[in-house]
């Protein structure tokens, strides 16, 4: 009787198929060694075209490409393979290769807003107390940092919400900050320093956490970007954290930087390894 290809491979690789009546119990076939697991002691072998199949085998040096003498066994409905020995010669045909497996993860990027920014006035325990009508400075929106023009200390915040944590990221391998300056009229700008703040919305003030980071100094409106630290990615990533404060103190960091009031006030941008 005789068995094409698929009907080979595709007892073999079930490891059972039903008996046809007056077939021989046992049975001879010549494969193609693909190579050896030697963890398993195993030789895998394609037969008529199949995928490789391991197999255990006599005692011996086998080579891939090399042409062995396989022994079927039909027992109790199971086909047990078994290698007996080199047949002599290489095969004339490219064996069967197992494809690489799909890849489990993929490197993304979003844009992450803020959802609101404003600035905390310590004096009146509130937001929105300074300039927040300077339309021209971005309004009640920018964040501000130090004390200037009788303002006293001001810290700005941007909360982001579940944005970050809802990105489903298996991690955040890196997160950059766009600082777009104010535009004020102010004789110097030093750099903002920006810390991480466990605030989750607007009813306190600035909360900060974690180191400090300067951002670069900017020209009037001009914009920028700084890296937010490594150590703050994974609490970023869990939502554990979900804001970002302005936190120069003194007359000599009073500064500002725009924050909703403009499309990529005080955005971040988040580069992170996802599932596929």
């Amino acid at each position: 009787m005789v068995y094409s290809a698929l009907d080979i491979a595709s007892e073999v690789s079930a490891l059972q198929g039903a008996i046809a009546p007056g077939m021989d119990t046992t049975s001879q076939k010549t494969g193609i060694v693909s190579s050896t697991n030697v963890t398993t002691n195993r030789l895998l072998v394609s037969i008529d075209g199949s995928d490789p199949i391991p197999m255990e085998y006599a005692a011996g040096s086998y080579t891939p490409g090399e042409m062995v003498t396989v022994k079927k066994e039909y027992v109790g409905g199971i086909i047990k393979c078994y290698v007996l020995g080199r047949t002599g010669g290489t095969a004339g045909v490219t064996l069967p290769t197992v494809p690489p497996a799909a890849p489990t993860t993929a490197t993304a990027t979003a844009i992450i807003i803020p959802t609101w920014s404003g600035t905390w006035r310590v004096s009146n325990g509130k937001y929105d107390q300074w300039n927040a009508s300077r339309s021209a400075y971005g309004g009640r929106a920018t964040l501000y940092q130090g004390d200037g023009y009788g303002s006293g200390q001001l810290y700005g915040l941007a909360l982001y919400g579940d944005q970050i944590k809802n990105l489903g990221a298996i991690a955040i391998t890196a997160m950059a900050l766009t600082l777009r300056d104010a535009s004020m009229s102010i004789p110097s700008r030093p750099a903002m320093e920006i810390r991480a703040a466990t605030n989750t919305d607007a009813s306190g003030a600035p909360a900060p956490a974690g180191v400090t980071m300067t951002g670069p100094a900017l020209a009037s409106g001009a914009v920028g970007s700084m890296a937010i630290d490594a150590s703050l990615l994974d609490s970023f990533r869990t939502g554990s954290l979900q804001a970002l404060a302005t936190v120069g103190v003194g007359s000599s960091k009073y500064n500002a930087v725009r924050g909703t009031s403009d499309a990529d006030g005080m955005a971040l941008t988040v580069t992170y390894t996802r599932p596929v």
